[in-house]
């Protein structure tokens, strides 16, 4: 055998190449088969002829070690078809299980006479913030009750209150699903747990926030938005404490946050401030509520005006607007008539023939308000002119409750609506035949009119 240089390399496969002259290297690296037969031949010469050298050896043993890696690799990538894996769906609820059952013992006492550490309390915590990130956790019914109850636990014996409403307020501007988890969140922290300040504290830091100053309205805005009406959905009481907190939002350039705060107002009075023996104190905000809805009849941005009438269209159906309102208020929304968006003008007209519906004056009343439609009928018989579809067909049902409710001229719109049964519009052809069929043909419509104007009020006497 001539000499030659063994280097040992730091990477197996150097071996397979030399880099100076005399330097050893593998020739050939053998298939699993011929290892087989090498091996049986090698142990054959060393009985023969004693110990061998391991250098003549080296390919049988580099070309052995190769396919050992190979299969050992082959096996690690079948073995998870085997192996058994942690169900991390199921385990993460139990592992919450037991940090809830953990919060719910006098933890303070493993601290005594300290409180229990601050970096313990965040460190579970911001675990429980974390799951609620990943839509589908937030969602799974066992995760959302025991994230829940920890932080109520956390903020009810840990005071973790701050920490907790700027952990809120962070997910809410970067998740979708944050807003009705956190509602719903708050209204276990108030009931179950009694902290009903992190409502207000909620809404504080919230109108503190930079962002909402920003005209874009991004999925941030969106989410602080929904999470505002939602939680007035649920707790109205308290969200209505808040409301000279709120009223300062109705400045920002947002068009989505100010008709999220006018929400927040009409479900005030609607679940709060609706009560006929309303003391002073109370009528006097909700007049107050009413007036920032009425003022945003007029706001620059076509979709809060769309929202408010909406919003009016649903106090008016629920008898909520007082009386002594309805006349200006009805005044304001004939205005919208000659809105230049079609969409506000469509739910103008919405609430105009909803007011006649749900007449809300005595008999008394009733006249001086059927004199008061007479005075729109020439700009509602325009609007049956109007290239757009909605226009003319809201007004054609303000007709039809004009006709119901006895108001002078009603017939004068009637008469003008019969052109369009020859208009190129199905929709419009569509809406004329049912409103005339309604009013000539419908026993229950004819000599309506009376009855509905002598019926109880349905509005707010003051």
């Amino acid at each position: 055998m001539s000499d030659f240089v063994f280097v040992l390399p730091l990477v197996k496969d150097d071996l397979r190449r030399a880099e100076n002259i005399g330097q050893y290297f593998v020739k050939d690296v053998l298939t699993t088969s011929e290892i087989a037969s090498k091996v049986r031949e090698h142990l054959s010469k060393k009985k023969s002829v004693g110990e061998c050298d391991i250098i003549d050896s080296f390919d049988l043993l580099y070309s052995s070690l190769v396919s050992s890696a190979l299969s050992s690799q082959g096996r690690k990538k079948a073995a998870p078809k085997s192996a058994k894996f942690v169900e991390w769906s199921s385990e993460k609820v139990k592992a919450l299980g037991c940090l809830q059952n953990l919060f719910e013992l006098h933890l303070q006492r493993l601290w005594s006479p300290q409180p229990v550490e601050e970096e313990f309390i965040n460190l579970v915590a911001d675990c429980c913030f974390k799951l609620v990130e990943d839509p589908s956790s937030a969602k799974t019914a066992g995760v959302r009750e025991a994230v829940t109850a920890i932080l109520g636990l956390n903020v009810k014996k840990h005071s973790y209150g701050l920490a907790c409403v700027v952990k809120i307020i962070q997910l809410l501007q970067t998740c979708e699903h944050a807003a009705v988890f956190f509602a719903d969140a708050m209204l276990t922290f108030v009931r179950k747990f009694g902290v009903t300040h992190i409502v207000g504290d909620t809404i504080r830091e919230l109108c503190r926030l930079d962002s909402l100053e920003s005209a874009q309205e991004s999925g941030s805005i969106r989410n602080m938005a929904t999470f505002l009406v939602e939680l007035s959905e649920r707790m109205p009481d308290l969200v209505l404490k808040s409301a000279s907190l709120l009223d300062s939002l109705l400045d920002i350039k947002s068009c989505t946050i100010r008709n999220s705060v006018l929400t927040v107002f009409s479900k005030a009075v609607l679940a709060v401030l609706s009560r006929d023996d309303l003391a002073p104190g109370k009528k006097e905000l909700r007049d107050l509520l009413l007036d920032k809805l009425e003022a945003h009849l007029e706001d620059e941005n076509a979709f809060v005006r769309s929202h408010v009438l909406q919003l009016w269209q649903e106090l008016c159906v629920r008898g909520m607007i007082p009386l002594g309102r309805q006349h200006a208020l009805a005044a304001t929304v004939a205005g919208r008539l000659l809105d230049r968006s079609s969409m506000v003008r469509r739910h103008a007209v919405c609430f105009l023939a909803t007011s006649l519906d749900c007449n809300p004056f005595s008999a008394k009343d009733c006249v001086h308000f059927a004199k008061q439609m007479k005075t729109i009928v020439p700009t509602l018989c325009d609007l049956l002119r109007s290239p757009t579809v909605s226009d003319v067909q809201e007004t054609i049902a303000f007709f039809v409750s004009a006709h119901r409710f006895g108001v002078e001229d009603a017939s004068v719109g009637l008469r003008e609506m019969l052109p369009l049964m020859w208009s190129a519009e199905a929709g419009v052809r569509e809406a004329v035949v049912s409103s005339y069929r309604e009013v000539y043909f419908d026993a229950k419509s004819g000599g309506n009119s009376r009855r509905v104007c002598s019926r109880r009020p349905g509005g707010r006497g003051t």
